[in-house]
């Protein structure tokens, strides 16, 4: 019975946005289910995380009227020595980190030493008055100051920025004088680097480190021991290791610079420490907030977003009680973190863990324990509903003639490219594309659910259709992409043969990840290779300069100052989508 999933679905879909376009729709997962009381939720979860087709690594603890029900660790925290995770083991929380500042801004509020209505210019004279005299400290805490996010501001960020040590001086200095993507105040735009400039002023109006002002104000208060600013440098006991998807099993996820994410990511913490902290998030007074600072904590200044996370108000009982759920969540380079807050039943889920991408997301996990906890309170939360919307019933059988004339690559308006592959007498769907929203998960293969006449469902996507369209002859089809019966955008399929010369792909590539060279070489208008990552005989379509395709993914090339080609990375669902596989050329 998934009811947890009707109402937390727009969690996952923000959170999209938040956590950088990263994988995050339902996926068809076989959930235990178990009616047995005597079976208990720790049994439960057990028995769900055993039947996931890939291991979990992480820890989860689940609460409910002031306790513990489910405390433990899964898979492992270290893969090289085989050391498994614990209850106690240490993860990144990620953007989580930015809940712990809205508090701290909010405390020095109280305490005189912030106006949420000053500018930043009063604060940090430095920082250009273009920005400065316009961006209140509130907009910075609501997400409204217009400054984009790192990625998509500072030119080559994940490239070179966030590999290097940054003053905040030097690092502010990458996006202070930016244009603002809006007028501050005028809409919600989420903003790491807003979260730094916060960080910066905590900073300098207390004279004090920001981890100095995590300890004394809401650490130590709270009894966290086992929760610490990260700097990258510092060992710190029981943390465990962070893995990315990699070409052949999982791969070190590699470094973020923690000085680029002071106040908006650099905390490492425990389940435990983070079962502690969700204590505060309810209504009334406490040594951490006053009941009025609490209310500007929790509750929405955008749509369903607030400074404590996203937010939303459920009713059940046949409308006579409602819960109210607060859902927080972060990443970091190998790590990724959860945790929803039930305020009325005193109730919380925590998942942390050290795989950042993976076949099944911890978002999907996190709806599964949702329903178990739900269930082992009691609540009736109404009709089963399916997370990717009403059930359309059984797909219409598809012509494997017809299902051939559809595979191919097309290309948005945007310049995002749509694979349509057959396999196994179905259709589907892959998409290289920066961007997130109706395009859905991007890179993650997407099974296409015939309804009849060349329209398709995209499975575990909401509302999403593609509707191919034929066009004059000799062209074949065009895609037409509805959301919710609304179209939203067209894709032309690709034309070949194209009119640039493939043969400077031809070479010799090796592989960083795997140790491995590569020999490719120009035929009949595509890139062949002998032999790639276990299949022989591959081909790869040339779709735009530097962009290839084939059945299992993509290759984006990329070159020197000179023009000439530097390595390509490939993009498909084994491998981590924001750092890709490095294929350097030989």
């Amino acid at each position: 019975m998934r009811r947890y999933r009707l109402y937390v679905v727009v969690f996952s879909v923000v959170m999209i946005f938040i956590n950088c376009g990263l994988s995050l729709c339902a996926a068809s997962l076989n959930c235990v289910r178990d009616s047995d009381p005597e079976v208990s939720l720790e049994e439960k979860v057990d028995q769900f995380i055993a039947s996931l087709p890939v291991t979990f690594h992480g820890s989860i603890l689940i609460e409910a009227g002031d306790k513990i029900l489910v405390h433990k660790g899964y898979g492992l925290a270290n893969r090289s020595y085989d050391i498994p995770n614990e209850p106690d083991t240490k993860y990144l929380i990620g953007s989580i980190t930015k809940l712990f500042t809205a508090v701290l801004v909010l405390q020095m509020a109280e305490k005189g030493l912030l106006n949420l209505d000053a500018t930043i210019d009063t604060y940090l004279p430095y920082f250009p008055k273009k920005n400065a005299s316009r961006i209140t400290v509130r907009h910075l805490l609501e997400h409204k100051s217009g400054i984009p996010h790192h990625f998509i501001g500072i030119p080559g960020y994940f490239e070179v920025h966030d590999k290097y040590f940054h003053t905040p001086l030097e690092y502010m200095k990458h996006f202070w004088d930016i244009e603002l993507v809006h007028k501050p105040g005028e809409r919600l735009t989420y903003t790491s680097p807003g979260y730094y400039v916060l960080g910066v002023i905590l900073e300098t109006v207390s004279k004090k480190s920001y981890a100095e002002l995590l300890e004394e104000n809401i650490f130590g208060p709270l009894g966290m021991r086992n929760t610490h600013v990260h700097n990258n440098r510092k060992i710190h006991k029981n943390m465990a290791t962070g893995y990315k998807k990699g070409l052949e099993g999982y791969a070190l996820a590699g470094m973020e610079e923690e000085s680029t994410r002071l106040a908006a990511g650099n905390i490492l913490s425990t389940v435990k420490d983070l079962y502690i902290f969700q204590k505060i998030l309810d209504f009334k007074g406490d040594n951490i907030l006053s009941e009025k600072n609490k209310k500007m904590l929790l509750e929405p200044h955008s749509r369903n977003f607030s400074l404590a996370g996203l937010v939303m108000s459920v009713p059940y009982n046949e409308g006579k009680d409602k819960m109210t759920f607060i859902r927080a969540g972060g990443s970091s380079y190998g790590f990724r973190a959860l945790m929803d807050r039930i305020i009325e039943k005193d109730a919380c889920m925590i998942a942390l863990s050290n795989i950042q991408t993976d076949r099944v997301s911890l978002y999907d996990i996190f709806e599964e324990l949702g329903d178990f906890l739900v269930e082992e309170m009691g609540i009736d939360m109404g009709p089963r509903h399916r997370a990717e919307g009403k059930d359309l019933g059984i797909a219409v059988p598809l012509d494997q003639k017809e299902s051939c004339s559809f595979e191919g690559f097309y290309e948005l308006k945007s310049g995002a490219i749509i694979g349509i592959f057959h396999e196994n007498n179905k259709l589907f769907r892959r998409v290289l594309s920066e961007q997130t929203g109706y395009l859905g998960d991007a890179v993650m293969p997407r099974e296409l659910r015939h309804r009849g006449q060349g329209v398709f469902d995209v499975n575990g996507i909401r509302g999403l259709q593609y509707r191919f369209i034929k066009t004059p002859v000799g062209i074949g089809y065009k895609i037409a992409l509805y959301r919710r019966d609304r179209l939203q955008d067209e894709a032309e399929k690709i034309k070949f043969p194209v009119e640039f010369d493939i043969s400077e792909y031809e070479g010799r590539y090796f592989s960083v990840e795997l140790q491995k060279t590569y020999r490719f070489s120009a035929k009949d208008g595509r890139l062949f290779t002998d032999e790639f990552l276990g299949d022989k005989d591959v081909s790869f379509l040339p779709l735009k300069k530097d962009v290839f395709g084939y059945d299992n993914g993509f290759l984006i090339f990329h070159r020197y100052d000179d023009g000439k080609i530097r390595d390509f990375k490939l993009e498909n669902e084994n491998v981590d989508r924001l750092l890709g596989s490095m294929f350097i050329r030989k």
